[in-house]
């Protein structure tokens, strides 16, 4: 982490919680505590009932992709890859206030035709202003601003 604990380290998570796991496993019950204090020091919080966590008070985020954006469930395109490491890079950087290198970043999403909707938590693949729908959807034209 840097900028005070803001940006989260991934990474360095999913191993202190594969580490707890395994403390609890073996029911070395004060070392998982410690070690979910050692989370949250880190501005973790750790959901045991639906294995998840979240970062410094926002949503759950998604061990998997590291972000707390879902795909809008009309989306049907293929995912371009580097899609889920430049959404939780923004997402560090809006949690960090670096609002013009996370606004980069939503440019460089958009050039691989990915489109974010922060209010939502959503996020979809988009081909000449249209959205990729589902076999069974029309496509939805894209909303100018």
């Amino acid at each position: 982490m840097d900028d005070g604990g803001v940006i989260v380290d991934v990474p360095r998570v999913d191993l202190l919680l594969a580490e707890r796991l395994a403390c609890k496993k073996a029911r070395r019950y004060e070392d998982a505590d410690r070690i979910r204090a050692e989370l949250k020091s880190m501005g973790i919080e750790v959901f045991d009932k639906t294995k998840q966590w979240k970062a410094r008070g926002k949503g759950h985020m998604d061990p998997s992709t590291g972000h707390d954006y879902s795909r809008d469930p009309r989306d049907g395109g293929p995912v371009p890859q580097g899609t889920h490491a430049l959404i939780a890079r923004r997402l560090q950087l809006k949690m960090s206030g670096k609002y013009p290198e996370a606004d980069a970043t939503r440019e460089e999403l958009r050039a691989l035709g990915v489109e974010v909707n922060d209010r939502a938590k959503l996020w979809r693949v988009v081909k000449d202003d249209r959205y990729y729908p589902k076999a069974d959807e029309p496509p939805l034209k894209r909303r100018r601003a």
